[in-house]
């Protein structure tokens, strides 16, 4: 099997997936989880617990706004999205975004 980029969300999480869960006939079988079909691959596998969740980098980014400025929380926010493992950007900057203006 293809090693794929944790970067290429399309092609990662349904390899992650395909490889944790047996069985799969379809996509729509792999996004299911205790009956529920997931709207994408990435909140599947977050759901069967195959991400970590982005609680320590939600901190760090609390942490910058009460003691940043705006310019600075941003560009913590895009040094957190460069080089760590953050699970969905979308969501830490949608958690911060009122911080970064």
């Amino acid at each position: 099997m293809y090693t794929v980029s944790p970067k290429d969300i399309e092609k990662f999480h349904p390899r992650m997936l395909s490889v944790h869960v047996p069985g799969v006939a379809s996509f729509q079988d792999i996004r299911t989880i205790e009956g529920e079909v997931h709207p994408t691959f990435q909140t599947a596998a977050r759901a069967r617990g195959l991400l970590e969740d982005d609680t320590e980098w939600s901190a760090v980014m609390t942490e910058a706004a009460l003691s940043q400025p705006a310019l600075s929380l941003r560009k913590v926010f895009c040094i957190l999205i460069a080089f760590s493992s953050v699970s969905d950007p979308c969501r830490l900057w949608l958690d911060h975004r009122d911080s970064m203006i």
